[in-house]
């Protein structure tokens, strides 16, 4: 309501009001509800303790903190002046091409909203775990006019995370030892056969050495099948000694797929024989992979040796592998004698600790793990229930870049 005196100015007296009234309703509503979203902001902010920043024009070094930013840097409001280039400086040095990164495809490319984690430096000089989550605001020319986001100290998800991996390494180890375990009777005999024929053409050697006679071409033949089973001997031990150890932080290397799954045959061929389980390899293509040869052959000996141990005491039992290409992909397959699956352990068989096997007959994590590797790989391991054998399959991409 505005009220304005009118005078009679020959009178030089008040003569009388004008008085004008204004509906103001919705204009009280909106401040209501402006108070409402400001209160309800607070909570939330308080809530999910963040802070909030906003860096009102990019082409200007100004950036606003709230005092939760303050708190969360371990300083008093007002303390420090905040700015891109203070958080540049406080980055860890590890982290600080992705806070650039970061920068660049907001403001270049208009990724918003944009998700980040990075390391920042506190007062206290201790480096902290924060998650930003940034948005960027544009002018009428799609140019970037301001940037706004929030933090959220996220060291301590980042170190119980950080824990969880090295004990997810620990259990996986653990996996592959008793898998070594359980195949070092078939190693033992494998390695054996070797050593027998070395020993064995070692004393012909000598019988012809002490010979009249000497055949000079018996001997050479003798060297080389001694040369032929040393070297059989070598690689069982060396593909022994590359499974036992972790390879979850070996680079990514160009193999070809088919010397993966030699270096997982050759630690259960001889097992197979022992317990005469037919084995039979279809190998429709030798491309190359791009992988962790020593992760992707422990997939492949854990199909393996979980199809041997599901037919070995069944009659006629076989195991066939096969490799073959598809569009984009390739493929291993693991199939046995064995018939399908029932579906209540299709959904729980890649569930950790679930097992079949009797008790102490298995860890129930090896397709667990054997899961987790192939996401590493961008690929694939499925129950395939298309067939009227057990059939597994282990899915790569063929244009895997890392």
């Amino acid at each position: 309501m505005t009220i304005t005196p009118v005078q009679d100015l020959d009178a030089r007296k008040l003569k009388e009001f004008i008085i004008i009234s204004y509906d103001i309703t919705e204009k009280k509503a909106g401040e209501e509800k402006l108070k409402l979203l400001i209160e309800r902001l607070e909570y939330v902010l308080k809530g999910i303790d963040a802070g909030v920043w906003d860096w009102v024009d990019v082409s200007q070094k100004f950036v606003y903190w709230s005092p939760k930013t303050y708190e969360l840097f371990g300083y008093e409001t007002g303390e420090i002046s905040p700015s891109k280039e203070f958080v540049e400086k406080e980055v860890h040095p590890d982290d600080l091409y992705l806070l650039r990164q970061m920068f660049y495809d907001i403001i270049k490319k208009k990724m918003t909203p944009y998700r980040g984690e990075l390391r920042l430096r506190v007062k206290s000089g201790e480096y902290r775990w924060f998650q930003t989550h940034t948005f960027l605001v544009t002018d009428n020319n799609n140019n970037a006019k301001r940037l706004l986001g929030s933090l959220i100290d996220i060291h301590e998800i980042k170190k119980m995370e950080s824990n969880l991996v090295e004990e997810t390494k620990k259990t996986i180890q653990s996996s592959k030892l008793a898998s070594i375990g359980e195949i070092a009777a078939g190693v033992a005999h494998e390695v054996n056969n070797p050593l027998t024929i070395i020993f064995g053409f070692i004393r012909m050697i000598e019988e012809e050495l002490n010979s009249e006679q000497m055949n000079h071409e018996t001997v050479v033949q003798a060297i080389e099948t001694i040369k032929q089973a040393a070297s059989r001997a070598a690689k069982i031990i060396t593909g022994l000694r590359d499974f036992s150890r972790d390879g979850a932080r070996d680079p990514f290397e160009e193999v070809r797929v088919t010397e993966v799954l030699d270096m997982a045959l050759t630690l259960c061929r001889e097992r197979f024989k022992i317990n005469e389980v037919e084995l039979k390899l279809d190998l429709r293509t030798q491309k190359f992979i791009t992988c962790r040869r020593v992760e992707l052959s422990q997939v492949f000996l854990n199909l393996i040796m979980n199809a041997f141990d599901a037919v070995k005491d069944s009659e006629s039992p076989w195991i066939q592998v096969t490799t073959q290409e598809v569009p984009d992909y390739i493929e291993v397959s693991v199939t046995d004698s064995g018939q399908s699956i029932s579906q209540e352990t299709v959904d729980k068989m890649f569930q950790p600790f679930y097992t079949t096997k009797r008790f102490g007959s298995g860890t129930g994590l090896g397709l667990s793990i054997a899961k987790n590797i192939m996401a590493n790989h961008r690929g694939e391991i499925f129950y395939d229930p298309s067939s009227k054998n057990t059939r597994f399959t282990v899915r790569l991409p063929r244009d895997f870049i890392i």
